[in-house]
């Protein structure tokens, strides 16, 4: 056993000397929709769980910016949301690249337990986002 974890670290030394260096590929950018974690609350069960949704459409207003979302909560539930976008840090004067991730945005939910085959809706919170 020694002899072969011996052998396999070698090999790992060494073929990095023999690996020649390539030019990186070039890949087209795509436009994914930007992704938001957050937690909603159930009206119905009185729970809160975990949730991701993405954005299908949004409408900008002089205020915020609504959205239209698309998502899955953790507890077996595809939901759908009107969100209303209250902003990120950076419009308070923060400006590192961290505080970009950290956007609020609120809104109500509807959504569709597929356990126990009922509709169920709520308030929906999201604050981080990520953008591709």
């Amino acid at each position: 056993m020694r002899y072969l974890l011996a052998l396999l670290v070698g090999l790992l030394i060494v073929c990095p000397a023999f690996a020649e260096e390539k030019e990186p590929i070039d890949v087209p950018s795509l436009n994914l929709p930007d992704m938001q974690a957050g937690v909603l609350y159930s009206a119905e069960t009185g729970d809160f769980e975990a949730c991701m949704t993405a954005t299908v459409l949004g409408y900008p207003t002089k205020v915020g910016k609504f959205e239209i979302r698309a998502g899955y909560a953790l507890e077996n539930e595809p939901i759908g949301a009107l969100c209303f976008k209250l902003g990120d840090l950076s419009q308070f004067g923060f400006d590192q690249p961290l505080h970009k991730l950290i956007n609020l945005s609120v809104g109500p939910y509807i959504g569709y337990n597929l356990d126990t085959s009922e509709f169920d809706y709520g308030a929906l919170a999201t604050v981080i986002q990520l953008k591709f």
